[in-house]
C-alpha cells in the first residue's frame, strides 16, 4: 500500500525554510507534546470502553482517525519522531476500532446497522483515506495536518452528540476529554507557528484558526457536560442513604 502512495503527487519540503524543519524548535516541541498528550487520550479511551463495555470514539470520527493513521506514515516528512509518534496512535487506534467492532454492534439502534457493522466501517475507512489523500493532494496539505484539525472538530462535535444519545454516558471518558483538550491545545499552538514557515505562498491561515477555536470551544462545552453528569451521579448515590435513614427512623 506504501509504494502506491509514494506514486502519489503528495506534497514535499521543498523550498521550506530551515527553521521550519528545526525538530528542537519550540513550536514543534510544542506540537509533539501535544502528540504525546493524544496518545495518553487514546489510552484512557481504550481503558474506559473496556470498563463500560462501550465503544469509546462515535463510529465516524473512528473511522476518519484510523484512515489518518494508516495513511500518515506514507507521506512525505522531515523528521523520524512524528512518523514513530503516530504508529503509536495507530497501535492504540487497532485496539479502539477492535473495540468498537466489539461492543459497537449492541450501541446501533438498527438491527441492519448491527448485524452488518463489520462490513460497514471497513468501507468508511477505505473512503475516509481516499478522500483524505484527495485533500492532501488537491490542497497541498504538508502533514496532513489541516486534515487533522478537520478530523478533529468532527470527532469533538460527535462526543457532543453521543453525550445525549447514550444512557448514563458509557463509554466516554473524562480524562480522556481533558487530555485530547490539551492534546489539541498544544498542536494547535505549534500549527499556527511552523505550518506558515512550510508553506510561505499561503498568506492567511484564518481557517486552521476556525478550525483549532470551535475544537477547543466544542470540547470545554463536552468535559462541562462530562463533570455535570458525574456530579449528578454522585449527587444520586449520596441520597440514597439518606433517603433510606429516613424512611427507617
Amino acid at each position: 500500500m506504501f509504494e502506491f502512495l509514494h506514486s502519489l503527487p503528495l506534497p514535499n519540503f521543498d523550498g521550506a525554510p530551515p527553521e521550519a524543519l528545526n525538530l528542537w524548535a519550540w513550536y514543534h516541541l510544542v506540537c509533539s507534546a501535544g502528540c504525546v498528550l493524544w496518545i495518553a487520550a487514546y489510552v484512557a479511551f481504550a481503558v474506559k470502553a473496556e470498563r463500560d463495555k462501550a465503544p469509546a470514539v462515535p463510529t465516524i470520527a473512528m473511522c476518519l482517525n484510523f484512515a489518518w493513521e494508516l495513511t500518515y506514515n506514507a507521506l512525505p516528512n522531515f523528521n523520524a519522531w512524528w512518523p514513530a509518534l503516530n504508529l503509536g496512535w495507530l497501535a492504540l487506534d487497532c485496539v479502539l476500532m477492535w473495540q468498537l467492532l466489539r461492543f459497537g454492534p449492541a450501541m446501533q439502534r438498527h438491527e441492519l446497522l448491527a448485524k452488518t457493522m463489520r462490513w460497514w466501517v471497513p468501507a468508511l475507512v477505505l473512503l475516509a483515506a481516499w478522500g483524505q489523500l484527495s485533500f492532501v493532494i488537491t490542497y497541498r496539505d504538508r502533514l496532513a495536518l489541516v486534515d487533522a484539525f478537520f478530523i478533529n472538530l468532527v470527532m469533538s462535535a460527535l462526543f457532543l452528540w453521543t453525550f445525549f444519545e447514550r444512557p448514563r454516558q458509557r463509554g466516554l471518558s473524562l480524562v480522556g476529554a481533558w487530555l485530547k483538550l490539551l492534546g489539541t491545545l498544544g498542536t494547535a499552538i505549534g500549527a499556527h507557528v511552523f505550518l506558515p514557515l512550510m508553506n510561505p505562498e499561503i498568506e492567511r491561515w484564518s481557517y486552521l484558526t476556525f478550525l483549532c477555536v470551535t475544537i477547543l470551544l466544542l470540547d470545554s462545552v463536552y468535559i462541562a457536560l462530562l463533570h455535570n453528569a458525574r456530579r449528578a451521579r454522585r449527587s444520586r448515590v449520596d441520597a440514597r442513604p439518606r433517603a433510606r435513614a429516613a424512611g427507617s427512623s
